[in-house]
């Protein structure tokens, strides 16, 4: 089971689509690191894989996806409730419906796949560390940005040290 995170950017000014690469990639300092941004509000991806051949893809704001997807779900998780995330950057909405032992990730535009439940909340924990850690090397100027998403992420440590 693992959660990653890809910080999307434009490679080239005329090109239409934006090229997504993992966080530890950019830190790693390859590719070139993406300029031109709009700090805050930087294009990104929450890739789950559960390790089953399928993944499944929510493309948004990244600083939003990890706190709003990945930080604000566990405690509910944790709970065994189930979390909706919205989209800031469009209307599409992604439902983590907990079943027992195991976390259905679906929605709009996104492959549903079934995640163990365990792996997941650690996955989506550990992905919210390597973002606090990773974005102010790889975007300078980065941490004011940070204060929810290490709230959101105090929290979620929180909920996992009481299951």
């Amino acid at each position: 089971m693992r959660v990653a995170l890809e910080l999307g950017f434009e490679p080239d000014p005329d090109a239409d689509d934006l090229t997504y690469v993992p966080l530890d990639d950019l830190a790693a300092g390859q590719p070139d690191q993406p300029t031109g941004r709009d700090l805050g509000f930087e294009a990104g991806a929450v890739v789950i894989d559960p390790g089953t051949g399928q993944q499944a893809r929510i493309q948004d704001a990244l600083r939003y996806a990890v706190s709003g997807l990945c930080l604000r779900s566990v405690p509910i998780l944790v709970a065994g409730g189930s979390h909706t995330y919205r989209c800031f950057d469009s209307l599409a909405e992604v439902r983590l419906v907990v079943d027992g032992d195991t976390v259905l990730v679906s929605g709009q535009g996104v492959h549903p796949v079934v995640c163990p439940r365990a792996g997941l909340l650690d996955g989506f924990v550990a992905a919210g560390t390597r973002f606090l850690e990773l974005m102010p090397r790889i975007m300078p100027g980065y941490e004011p940005y940070l204060d929810t998403v290490q709230r959101e992420l105090d929290e979620a440590r929180d909920a996992l040290a009481r299951r």
